[in-house]
């Protein structure tokens, strides 16, 4: 097949060439005749794949079996049929490698009261890493005709099943605990692939296809703990975890290097992955963790004409069977499970694009059917060569795209100065704000709190007693007082208590002194701007430099505001945050779509901004629904005894509950489908809702004796980011800072630098980023600018 013009085929074939002894394999490939050898040389013969991958190969140390087959039937024209000579199939480069079947684990995995760590053994097979009555039964081989990079090559085969990131862990129902099926001291063992994995890259015409081999653990043979089931279906979660950008961070390799399969490359996933996607055993659909991956072009289905017939003429299970028995590669047990898809060759969409595809199952009336056979006890392995199909796919060499950014319009992520360059200047004041500009912010972020007379100012929160002198002027002492703000009590002083001439009198302070001292130096220098100040210094900005700043105004607690808070006299405070908000920036002059995003962590006042404020304006602002704090003005509306207020959410298609924000509702894509249909361009998630961490005990990752970091990676990455792409939302996260406290640690221990985190979002495909040191957001962005170009 291979061809001039970048094409070639890729196969994949479980040939159980597998047999009871080990070394049994070696003897029988010793000679040109063993029968079922001779078959499978001429199924593959017959389909000539350019890259093949056997499953079910017995591993022989120095590629001993794998040499015999290629000298003694697949070097060697087959004919067992008598239908002509087939023409060679010439192989010159081979890989197999060590595998976990049949290594004894020490451990009684299979909870029969029993440890067996004799080979052969009865039950030893189930106590071993991988099931096999020997070290490599059942194990794998790959054959090419391009050039393997074997200082390139990838496997997996140490890596334990609890290092998984959310491991579908078996449970013993007997105990309270979940997924304690295996004892700590055994999952220390567990490797999650129960033969390997394996990464071959292999030149195709000067390109670097990486051939992804596995062939994960039937997902039968156990127990109501569905313990191979769960294996099976985290397996192939491990490859589609390693081709998915952003998903396979947790992934070492058996030489400890971490990460999957850069953005881009070209590959093809082959292999018996015992799944199914209608029927069968498997667990929690396993295999549509691949098909469905954003890397996978799963859009052309190898078929026959042969499984509808077999299947047909079968019967049984296949009857009920919801698949098209076209696309069936193994012919399983009439009674259960049938026949099943259960063998896939599928590329990358990039670098690839399919051409064909085929499985190699002959009608009855085929000549070529002897050589799959029909079930026939008599016969050692029950057909002539497999109860599995040879399962090929025509692929081609596509140019490479121009590599651009993973976001949801291709372009870099938007820096946005978070409450300006917070880390260097005290938050929230024109000084901070102009030298988050003059470091490379696009954006500017001004949070918004209201006076007692109705003026926008920026600051955090309405208590301004930890950003401001107010504590040190005993003219205001009186005005200290406790109140509730999103149903939490909070003591302090209050926004929305003085006049803005009175706010105009206090100086801003550092908030955090102690993580950032440095910013003490500025405390009561600067006032306190209100946000026409704010809109004010952003066009003089653009004057100076000649680009375009926009801003990012939050309205904050606007249920607060406008219905539960009160002035220090007891009276409401009653203010509309989101109309004074639009009003100012109908005032200013500053409505420009392009350079301005109002976000808020609550959904009402979004909506009626989106439905009824700015198109009384004459305006239409993108909105951006901040996520993981906010939501409590849902609470407040749909309880009948506060806000009695369900209309506020007319219009969006998710049922609410007072619930809903606490208990993830938000979150989910008919959420997101929701918000975008009715009201936001964008959601503003933390950080740690697209790559989540563990709290740890602190540790020193500077060397300053000051053990400061308490969290560590899991190496899991959400759907969020994925999810909210695919509803058409952008997404722009909070918070990064580059400070040791707001640091984490890697999955496997090492420190996270800040560079590498504000890397790690980009490749991700983050539409922007809240950043209090705007200046390495800048670096971190214009670095991967560069790496593109």
């Amino acid at each position: 097949m291979a061809t001039t013009d970048g094409a070639f085929r890729a196969a994949t074939f479980n040939s159980s060439l597998n047999r009871a002894a080990e070394g049994q394999l070696v003897a029988d490939l010793a000679t040109p005749s063993d029968a079922q050898a001779q078959a499978v040389a001429e199924i593959v013969q017959r389909t000539a794949p350019d890259i093949l991958l056997m499953n079910e190969f017995d591993y022989a140390p120095y590629e001993a079996a794998a040499g015999l087959l290629r000298l003694n039937y697949l070097d060697l024209p087959q004919d067992t049929l008598g239908l002509g000579p087939t023409d060679a199939a010439g192989y010159p480069y081979a890989f197999v490698a060590p595998l976990n079947t049949g290594l004894a684990s020490g451990f009684d995995l299979n909870h029969d009261g029993q440890v067996v760590t004799t080979p052969g053994g009865r039950g030893y097979g189930d106590d071993a890493l991988g099931f096999g009555e020997f070290p490599g039964q059942y194990g794998m081989a790959i054959f090419s005709k391009f050039p393997i990079l074997e200082e390139h090559v990838r496997t997996f085969q140490t890596f334990l099943w609890k290092d998984m990131p959310g491991a579908r862990l078996p449970d013993d129902a007997a105990t309270p605990a979940t997924g304690d099926w295996y004892s700590p001291e055994e999952l220390a063992v567990l490797r999650l692939p129960s033969k390997s994995f394996w990464d071959i890259p292999v030149l195709v015409e000067g390109e670097v296809v990486h051939i992804l081999a596995l062939h994960p653990t039937p997902p039968t043979f156990d127990g109501p703990e569905d313990r191979n089931g769960l294996r099976n279906a985290d397996e192939i979660r491990l490859v589609a975890d390693y081709v998915t950008p952003g998903h396979g961070g947790y992934i070492y390799d058996d030489e400890g290097v971490y990460g999957g399969l850069p953005v881009g490359e070209r590959f093809v996933v082959l292999g018996d992955l015992n799944a199914d996607p209608q029927d069968g055993d498997s667990t929690d659909q396993a295999i549509l963790q691949l098909l469905n991956s954003s890397a996978v072009d799963a859009s052309l289905r190898p078929a026959s004409a042969g499984g509808p017939e077999q299947a047909a003429l079968q019967g049984g299970a296949n009857a009920a069977h919801l698949g098209d028995p076209a696309f069936d590669t193994a012919d399983f047990a009439d009674a259960a499970p049938g026949n099943l898809r259960a063998d896939y060759v599928l590329p990358s969409k990039a670098g690839l694009a399919p051409r064909g595809a085929g499985v190699f199952w002959p009608q009855a009336d085929d000549p070529l059917l002897p050589l799959v056979g029909r079930f026939d006890p008599s016969l050692p392995g029950g057909f002539p060569s497999s109860d599995h199909r040879l399962v090929w796919s025509d692929v081609a060499l596509t140019p490479d795209e121009p590599r651009g950014f993973a976001t949801l319009d291709g372009e870099p992520p938007v820096v946005i100065g978070h409450r300006g360059a917070s880390a260097e200047r005290p938050e929230h004041t024109l000084a901070s704000y102009r030298l988050a500009i003059e470091q490379g912010a696009e954006v500017i972020e001004p949070d918004l709190v209201v006076t007692k007379d109705g003026r926008l100012i920026a600051r955090h929160e309405p208590e301004i007693g930890g950003t401001t002198d107010v504590a040190d002027r005993p003219e205001f002492a009186d005005r200290q007082t406790t109140k509730m703000l999103d149903g939490v009590p909070v003591e302090g002083w209050w926004a929305e208590d003085f006049t803005l001439a009175e706010i105009k009198t206090l100086y801003a302070r550092e908030r955090i002194p102690e993580i950032r001292p440095d910013n003490t130096t500025y405390d009561d220098l600067y006032r306190i701007p209100t946000f026409a100040e704010v809109i004010d210094l952003v066009k003089q900005a653009e004057v100076e430099t000649g680009r375009k700043i926009g801003i990012a105004p939050e309205t904050k607690h606007p249920t607060y505001f406008e219905f539960e808070g009160r002035g220090l006299d007891g009276t409401p405070i009653g203010q509309d945050t989101s109309r004074l908000l639009v009003d100012t920036l109908v005032a200013n002059d500053f409505t420009d779509p392009s350079r301005v995003i109002i976000q808020s962590f609550e959904l009402a006042n979004l909506i009626e901004l989106q439905r009824e404020i700015m198109p009384a304006a004459g305006i239409d602002i993108p909105l951006l629904q901040l996520m993981n704090e906010g939501g409590y003005d849902i609470a407040f509306n749909l309880d009948p005894a506060r806000g009695n207020n369900p209309d506020a959410y007319a219009g969006f298609d998710v049922p609410l509950t007072t619930e809903s924000a606490a208990n993830g509702d938000l979150y989910a894509p008919t959420a997101l489908r929701a918000m975008k249909a009715l009201y936001a361009e964008g959601i503003g998630p933390y950080k740690d809702d697209i790559l989540p961490v563990r709290t740890v005990s602190p540790v020193d990752g500077d060397g300053d004796r000051r053990a400061t970091i308490t969290r560590q990676l899991t190496g899991e990455v959400t759907d969020l980011l994925d999810d909210a792409h695919e509803a058409g939302l952008e997404v722009i996260i909070y918070t990064l800072r580059d400070e040791e406290p707001f640091q984490s640690l890697n999955p496997d221990g090492s420190v996270r630098l800040a560079e590498e985190e504000y890397r790690a979002f980009i490749d991700l495909g983050v539409d922007g980023f809240f950043t209090d040191s705007p200046a390495s957001g800048r670096a971190a962005v214009d670095g991967a600018v560069a790496d593109l170009l």
